[in-house]
């Protein structure tokens, strides 16, 4: 059955597309105007005002923001994932927006998944139990330094040094090599890298390890990045863990961990090794994990059962 069959024989009374991919919004917009409905955009990412993956050749921006534009320009209202993000996309197509953060599910079958464990890459391969396990997940963009990490890591001492162990899990180490350089001058035995494995497999490693990384984005100029709080933000928040801010984002992803209960956010490098110094010390003498304090209200907002309350109520406005 076509898209235009579907909307005559049911009582369609409004679109909600969601991009990346950004054909969506084509073909919300045609539709809109085609069936004389009214359409939402739902960005979980920005489109043409990114500020992480630029368009190699610049003429292709101003191509880019005048399609966003002109397929935009019918659209009753957008949805974005920060208030950043939000002033980003209004000041391009003026329509109004509104705010709905990503967030997590309750489901917490944490080895759903497991079977599809590639037998190479053990669990008992990945985190060495004698050691304090940090890891990142997922993708490290071109606007992610691993700069303040090191930094932070040549102030520790090194008995505490040699009881960290830093995992990228969900890589090709060729894509990181020069942020794994930038560790490798300094601590050649201390970072692994793991080729990409299913996300339970993912989570898994979050839920054993004693503590996690949040890089944030930054510019070519050094600036931080502002209005970025990935998937993976809401899974920490998830699994209540203790989230390594390197550098923070001084901005929403901050905001949220630290109303959770469960950011370590520092000012400088050597603040943050005094910090981990304390962590680490705490591991060896209780032999169990980081246990956070977590603001039970503050992390209960963050459900994916909250945001679906958000979103109704949006679409009583508009398809009501």
């Amino acid at each position: 059955i076509s898209t235009k069959d579907y909307i005559k024989s049911h009582d369609v009374s409004g679109i909600l597309a969601t991009g990346p991919g950004y054909k969506t919004f084509i073909i919300a917009s045609r539709l809109s105007d085609e069936e004389q409905l009214k359409w939402i955009a739902d960005y979980r990412d920005d489109w043409s005002t990114t500020e992480i993956e630029k368009p190699s050749i610049k003429y292709l921006k101003y191509y880019y923001q005048s399609l966003e534009k002109m397929v935009l320009k019918n659209a009753s209202a957008f949805i974005s994932i920060s208030p950043w993000y939000i002033k980003k996309i209004n000041n391009l197509i003026n329509v109004k927006g509104y705010l709905i953060e990503n967030g997590y599910d309750l489901d917490n079958d944490e080895n759903k998944g497991c079977k599809n464990l590639d037998p190479i890459i053990k669990m008992e391969q990945v985190l060495d139990c004698n050691k304090f396990n940090i890891i990142y997940p997922g993708t490290l963009y071109k606007t992610q330094s691993l700069q303040y990490f090191a930094d932070m890591l040549s102030y520790l001492n090194p008995e505490i040094l040699r009881k960290i162990s830093f995992k990228i899990i969900g890589m090709k180490e060729s894509d990181v090599l020069s942020k794994h350089i930038v560790l490798n001058k300094y601590h050649p035995w201390l970072v692994n890298i793991y080729e990409r494995v299913d996300k339970s497999i993912a989570d898994k490693y979050m839920i054993d390890a004693e503590a996690v990384l949040h890089i944030a984005h930054v510019d070519s100029d050094g600036n931080i990045i502002k209005g970025i709080p990935s998937s993976k933000l809401y899974d920490y928040i998830k699994y209540k863990k203790c989230v390594i801010m390197a550098p923070p984002d001084k901005d929403i992803a901050q905001e949220k961990l630290t109303t959770c209960g469960l950011g370590i956010v520092s000012e400088s490098p050597m603040e943050l090794s005094i910090k981990i110094t304390k962590l680490v010390e705490d591991w060896l003498v209780n032999g169990s994990h980081p246990n956070p304090t977590v603001n039970i209200i503050e992390y209960q907002k963050n459900t994916r059962e909250c945001r679906v309350e958000e979103l109704a109520k949006i679409l009583d406005i508009y398809f009501s």
